[in-house]
């Protein structure tokens, strides 16, 4: 590896976010803000390969670090821990400023835009400059001052309220296992219990549901908040949503009741009230620990509106999945005989973990009505379909490849038949039974995308479920929302590998790709395609219908055998790379393109040509 770029290189500390190390980096080098990132760095590198240059710290030694990285910097692919670009604060500073000044960095959990206070000691995080009273960008000032030379350290802030402290808690809690910081050492704030051990994508999920829908009005949409990275604008939100977890379920209810108000009893307008928070339950609130939240509004609108509800058809629909209890009520049956049912495969079983290690079991929908439906776990390929979610032409494609066993052809029924224990382990062999905390994090990508996107067709289908299988693709976990081959999550960084890998084993290979397997300057083999000496063809890159210009490898081989150019040439005629095509033009060789042929960026030569000039 080569050198360091900075002479002072200071180490990251947990719990440190990766705008406040690059500020702390420049700070250690005297150099100001982050405008000196740019002169060190390509944009156009990844932000962890880019530290490791700067820093020469390994990938491990930086791992701590998270939140979003300078645009500078390149990009950053595990900079969210699952959550969305919305619950980050990319604009300005927060701090506390007791904190900035006993440990000197700036913290990851400042960049939350729901955390707004320090439960340490109990502080409403400040994010405008003391001295100028404006808000702080990152490529603005120093480590510790403003532009108008302000210590941030010695702003004041006002202690914060039994809410904002509670919510600072709970935020604090589940964001610390992520970034390697122990428990937080606080026990005089009192948290609601619903909202304890959720992940954070989950707890934020939460807070931005309850705070958007308890302070919507007529004619807005009540998701978008602008301005939200503001405390001043985010604030009143995280109040309203504060209050209805503190007084759960009663201040929910009355949230509905506000909602359902001016209907005065009339059911038809239900549909125009509460719609768009039934869609906002089922859209936003997917995962198993935020159902309780779903069944808590079922429950009171059939309540209120039994036998007549508008809504009815649409509260039917069912979650894909439904805890253990409920299963174990719906077959009349102990918790333990459905433990066992799902052990031995009869019904497939999935695991949900909390953001503090609780893990509790839960049942697939569709498994379990099937086994309803045929007490001898004997399924059709409809019902094979619904439960895994491809069409039943691509379940054929499974059982010609041997993939899926079906059962012994009987005249008594129809061609295809399925044990519901075959199709449980063929689910179980794709690691289809841990659910994902963070469904929505970008970092990962659906089958069902891979499927539609990038691999079409019979063939790649059924590479994808092979590298599923022997771990070239590993399965990080499933959309809670969503079930059978759909529902399954992998890495976006390692599909895009493995895909790299497949089209160069199916023989195409993209134009930079081609020019590095042979190496070649991109330009010159684009050049080369123009005049028409390469000859190059598009295919079809996923489904919005992008052509993907490349080679085909026997191309690229015709490009080696036929013609030489730069190190091979001076390989070949034993001189310098830099004279070597010039000794050629002295002794009267033409070339097929150069500098002085068509203004190519490189000579290039027929190798028939240099070989009969050799002897």
């Amino acid at each position: 590896m080569t050198s360091p770029l900075l002479q002072i290189r200071p180490k990251p500390l947990a719990g440190e976010s990766l705008l406040g190390y690059c500020l702390r980096l420049g700070h250690a080098n005297g150099y100001p803000g982050q405008t000196w990132l740019p002169l060190f760095v390509k944009k156009t590198n990844a932000a962890r390969q880019n530290l490791t240059l700067l820093t020469g710290h390994d990938q491990t030694g930086l791992e701590c670090l998270a939140g979003p990285a300078p645009a500078s910097l390149g990009r950053h692919s595990h900079h969210r821990l699952g959550l969305k670009v919305t619950y980050w604060n990319h604009h300005h500073r927060r701090w506390c400023p007791v904190c900035l000044a006993e440990h000197g960095i700036w913290q990851t959990e400042w960049l939350l835009t729901l955390q707004i206070a320090c439960p340490t000691h109990r502080l409403l995080l400040r994010e405008k400059c003391p001295g100028c009273n404006q808000l702080i960008r990152w490529h603005q000032g120093t480590m510790f001052t403003c532009s108008c030379g302000a210590d941030l350290r010695h702003a004041a802030t006002r202690p914060g309220t039994a809410a904002e402290l509670a919510l600072a808690k709970l935020i604090a809690q589940a964001i610390r296992p992520l970034i390697d910081l122990p428990d937080l050492a606080v026990s005089n704030i009192p948290t609601p219990p619903e909202l304890d051990n959720l992940h954070p994508a989950q707890l934020c999920d939460l807070l931005w549901f309850f705070g958007a829908y308890a302070s919507h009005r007529p004619n807005t949409r009540p998701q978008k908040i602008a301005d939200h990275g503001r405390i001043e604008i985010i604030q009143p939100y995280l109040q309203l949503a504060m209050q209805i977890a503190q007084h759960w379920p009663q201040r929910f209810h009355q949230l509905l009741e506000e909602y359902t108000l001016p209907i005065s009893g009339n059911t038809a307008s239900l549909r125009v009230y509460l719609r768009e928070i039934h869609q906002a339950l089922y859209r936003l609130l997917i995962h198993p620990e935020l159902l309780f939240v779903r069944e808590e509004f079922e429950r009171y609108v059939h309540e209120r509106w039994p036998d007549k509800l508008i809504l009815q058809q649409d509260l039917r629909q069912a979650h894909p999945i439904i805890s253990l209890a409920k299963a174990a009520e719906q077959l009349n049956l102990s918790r333990g005989a459905v433990h066992k049912l799902i052990e031995n495969g009869t019904i497939k079983g999935c695991q949900s973990s909390s953001a503090k290690g609780k893990t509790i079991w839960l049942v697939e929908r569709s498994s379990l009505d099937a086994y309803v439906r045929n007490e001898h776990g004997t399924l059709s390929i409809s019902e094979v379909e619904r439960i895994l979610r491809i069409t039943p032409k691509r379940i054929r494609l499974l059982i010609e490849s041997g993939l899926l066993q079906p059962l012994p052809h009987d005249k008594k029924r129809t061609r295809w038949c399925f044990q519901l224990e075959t199709i449980n382990t063929f689910l179980k062999q794709l690691n289809h039974g841990l659910i994902s905390p963070e469904p929505d994090n970008p970092e990962l990508l659906s089958v069902w995308e891979i499927t539609k996107r990038w691999m079409q067709g019979s063939e790649p289908f059924l590479a994808v479920i092979h590298a599923l299988q022997n771990g070239s693709l590993e399965v990080i976990g499933r959309n809670p929302a969503d079930h059978g081959l759909r529902a399954l999550l992998v890495s976006r960084q390692q599909f895009t590998l493995w895909h790299k890998q497949y089209r160069r084993s199916r023989g195409f290979f993209t134009v930079r790709e081609a020019a590095t397997a042979i190496q070649m300057d991109v330009n010159l083999l684009y050049h080369l395609i123009g005049t028409g000496h390469a000859h190059a063809s598009q295919q079809q890159y996923g489904y919005e219908k992008r052509m993907l210009l490349g080679l085909e490898a026997k191309e690229l081989e015709r490009l080696t055998n036929d013609y030489i150019w730069g190190e091979r040439l001076a390989e070949q005629i034993v001189k310098p790379v830099h004279k070597a095509a010039g000794h050629l033009i002295k002794q009267g060789l033409h070339p097929l393109c150069g500098p002085t042929v068509d203004d190519g960026k490189e000579y290039v030569f027929r190798r028939t040509d240099v070989a009969a000039k050799m002897t």
